[in-house]
Parts: structure tokens; C-alpha cells; sequence
């Protein structure tokens, strides 16, 4: 709710999300000194089958 009122504006999930991960992006690069790698073309959408316990 502070947030809201010192912003003057309210986020939706997934804009909050997003503006998450920009600014944690904008940090690792701070740290490292340098660009980060560039990201896989696609990633799966599921997840990798688990091997039967033996």
C-alpha cells in the first residue's frame, strides 16, 4: 500500500514481474562488470521427464 501511494501508481502482476527482472538483469551486470551471455533461443515449457527410481 506505501508503495502504491509514494509511486502514485499500481502494477499488475505481471508488469511488477517484469520490473523485477529488469532491475535483478541491471544488477548481475553491475556486479559482473560486464554484459550477461545472451539468453537460450527457446527454453521447453516442460519439464524433463524424471528417470524411474531403481
Amino acid at each position: 500500500m506505501a508503495d502504491r501511494q509514494e509511486l502514485g501508481r499500481m502494477l499488475a502482476r505481471s508488469a511488477f514481474a517484469q520490473e523485477a527482472v529488469i532491475a535483478a538483469g541491471e544488477e548481475s551486470r553491475r556486479r559482473l562488470g560486464r554484459d550477461l551471455p545472451p539468453p537460450p533461443q527457446k527454453l521447453s515449457n516442460r519439464p524433463p521427464r524424471r528417470r524411474p527410481a531403481r
